[in-house]
């Protein structure tokens, strides 16, 4: 296993053109570059030359929290938890999705069985109140997106928790109490809070850790995908506290740059809300574990949140695996939430902004995120997604109001125009009705997301293509073509003697084996891993 404190740096070369900007759809402008130096990652491999499948980051972000989209509520019978784990996976198959953010740590507890940690965190409540279950949650949720050519990325909230957090006999992480007394915040200016963290991620790399798929296909290894256990990444959010000021803040910097690019005045200064007092049940954690009132911050040396990110992404990347950030629009330039000098360091593999705003100020927004990256240079460029705030059709956002459709379809597009791919958040918002999304027809975005999607798309490569994938073999059988050797998915089309090639298709595990069609004579198939690596093609004829 890999040991957390030790410092390494691995080099990362990540060749992504860089993004470029337009307005908004009501008034957009001519774009000043092409797609493909705007941030679309550009093919260089074998398929790259034949027509098929686009690249395009299509993400969900699936929460765990308050069970607002897995489980749907907690103490669920564990057949019915693991039903609605195949109807998300179904559904964002549905939307051609291609990577779910899962949320397996929303409290300082945990959604996964394989721990090695001397004192593992809690069983998160939400799933069946504390109780461990019978079957490994996060084990399923891997294998059932992979079987479908989706991702998996374990989507981890570093800092808050609802109890204390044990890290070694009597000894308890420093925590404070939240600005509004319901929660605690671990200090993220200890060196124990840093190195637990450290310790949390790594365990979850090195025991969910990528399994080779095998060599012949059976019945039962044409469902198992060579990447059957292993997760593709991790991603840290916005929630990330300022123990120097105990308070939290309304509006911040990031709102006065965008003001400032749609010549609007300035919003009111950031101000600090009156802090709440904890609650009974906080209050009563304070004192037991001994915590100063009023809390003052540890600043262990080579403590913050910084190195925290920092190191978390040299450990990601040790393991070639994906580090991802994701900033909300409250934190830009804060000098203990630097998520603008953290993107110029390229301390992540991607990079999700969480734009909530109206699509004029989304596309400001994602403008300036855009303008950041390319500061930083082509060298080591993250991918860029912006999160789109798709559950404020039925929820409420921040500011009280719900959206309207048009809103969502609006930001995917400005989106696309300027190349980068989209994250939605989160996937209840959707679902169809029957299935518990939004109420009524006219505010069902998944089927207008739906109609933006209508064909599938590859997954961009986070990390240069840099290793060798073997071609595939086929077994033939009547009326069957199996697939074999190792891959994520692979790229497939047929020959006809009177059309000639059609076009590529992606083809997943759970679509292995493939019908044989009736006027084709020839089979080109190109493996893909979980990298975006392809292999020469392999072609076959059918008429042997």
């Amino acid at each position: 296993m890999t040991t957390p404190t030790v410092r390494r740096i691995v080099g990362l070369n990540l060749l992504i053109a860089s993004l470029t900007l337009l307005a908004v759809a009501s008034c957009r402008s001519a774009p000043t570059t092409s797609k493909e130096s705007a941030g679309r990652h550009i093919r260089k491999g074998p398929s790259a030359a034949r027509s098929g499948p686009a690249e395009e980051l299509r993400g969900l972000f699936v929460t765990t929290s308050n069970n607002t989209d897995w489980p749907s509520q907690a103490g669920l019978d564990e057949r019915i938890q693991q039903n609605e784990i195949d109807a998300v996976i179904i559904r964002a198959k549905e939307l051609n999705c291609n990577v779910i953010f899962l949320q397996v740590r929303a409290w300082g507890d945990r959604m996964y069985s394989r721990t090695k940690l001397p004192f593992p965190e809690p069983w998160a409540q939400t799933l069946s109140f504390g109780n461990e279950p019978k079957y490994d949650p996060l084990l399923l949720w891997i294998r059932t997106a992979h079987r479908s050519g989706i991702q998996l990325h374990a989507w981890i909230e570093p800092y808050r928790t609802e109890k204390p957090i044990q890290y070694a006999k009597d000894k308890y992480l420093p925590f404070f109490a939240s600005a509004d007394g319901h929660h605690l915040y671990l200090d993220p200016t200890s060196i124990e809070t840093q190195n637990h963290l450290l310790r949390v991620i790594d365990d979850l790399l090195s025991l969910y850790p990528p399994k080779d798929a095998p060599t012949h296909v059976t019945k039962a290894a044409a469902t198992q995908p060579a990447d059957d256990d292993g997760l593709d990444g991790i991603v840290v959010p916005h929630n990330i506290p300022n123990p120097a000021n105990l308070g939290y803040m309304v509006g911040g910097t990031f709102g006065d740059v965008i003001a400032k690019r749609l010549g609007k005045a300035p919003p009111p200064a950031a101000t600090t809300k009156t802090r709440k007092p904890p609650t009974e049940r906080v209050a009563f954690l304070i004192k037991k574990h001994n915590m100063p009132t009023p809390y003052k911050a540890k600043n262990d040396p080579g403590a913050s949140a910084e190195d925290f990110v920092r190191e978390a992404y040299k450990l990601v990347d040790s393991h070639k695996r994906k580090f991802g950030l994701s900033p909300s629009e409250d934190q830009w330039d804060d000098p203990h939430a630097n998520f603008k000098r953290w993107l110029e360091q390229r301390w992540c593999h991607y990079f999700i902004p969480e734009l909530y705003l109206p699509p004029k100020e989304f596309e400001a927004g994602l403008a300036v995120w855009i303008k950041v990256n390319q500061k930083g240079g082509e060298e080591g460029m993250p991918l860029l997604a912006p999160a789109i705030n798709t559950a404020a059709v039925e929820r409420p956002d921040r500011y009280g109001r719900i959206w309207d459709p048009w809103e969502i379809e609006a930001e995917i597009g400005i989106a696309r125009d300027q190349g980068v791919g989209q994250v939605h958040f989160s996937e209840r918002g959707l679902r169809s009705h029957a299935q518990g999304g939004p109420p009524t027809t006219q505010n069902n975005v998944g089927d207008k997301v739906r109609k933006k999607y209508p064909d599938r798309a590859l997954l961009p490569p986070i990390v240069p293509p840099n290793e060798r994938v073997e071609p595939p073999g086929f077994k033939l059988t009547p009326g069957r073509i199996h697939l074999e050797g190792k891959a994520f998915q692979w790229l497939v089309r047929f020959r006809s003697s009177t059309a000639g090639w059609g076009e590529q298709f992606i083809v997943d595990h759970n679509e292995n084996p493939l019908a044989r069609p009736r006027d084709a004579d020839r089979i080109e198939a190109i493996a893909r891993d979980r990298h975006g690596n392809e292999s020469d093609p392999a072609e076959r004829s059918l008429d042997e």
